[in-house]
């Protein structure tokens, strides 16, 4: 597999809410941001679902990502699956991800 870079996206939280549901518990939070690339650029809202362990980690800090979008011009995105990586400053709840499309490098080898 190849990762190839797709964006950076800077966002912060509009919303956060803590779920307690005993062991750990869950943050369900909503973000907006900026979206700025080579193959992407715009706004961005989103929804981060992140478990907190019980020694009181978030996870994960490396994750999948799913776009969708109705616009002709990055239908790619809709079959695209990627990875992140990002970090979270929780005293401003501002976040910087970069994200990387999974490119599978065995379709084009003859089976």
């Amino acid at each position: 597999m190849k990762l190839t870079p797709i964006c950076e996206m800077k966002m912060h939280y509009t919303w956060i809410d803590f779920v307690d549901y005993g062991v750990g518990g869950q943050y369900v939070g909503m973000l907006e941001g900026t979206v700025t690339g080579d193959r992407l650029r715009g706004t961005l809202k989103s929804v981060n679902v992140p478990a907190k362990r019980p020694d009181n980690v978030n996870c994960p800090a490396t994750t999948s990502l799913s776009l969708r979008t109705g616009d002709a011009r990055y239908a790619w995105v809709n079959n695209t699956i990627g990875a992140v990586e990002g970090i979270l400053n929780t005293t401003t709840d501002q976040a910087l991800v970069r994200a990387y499309a999974c490119e599978n490098e065995l379709a084009t080898v003859p089976v």
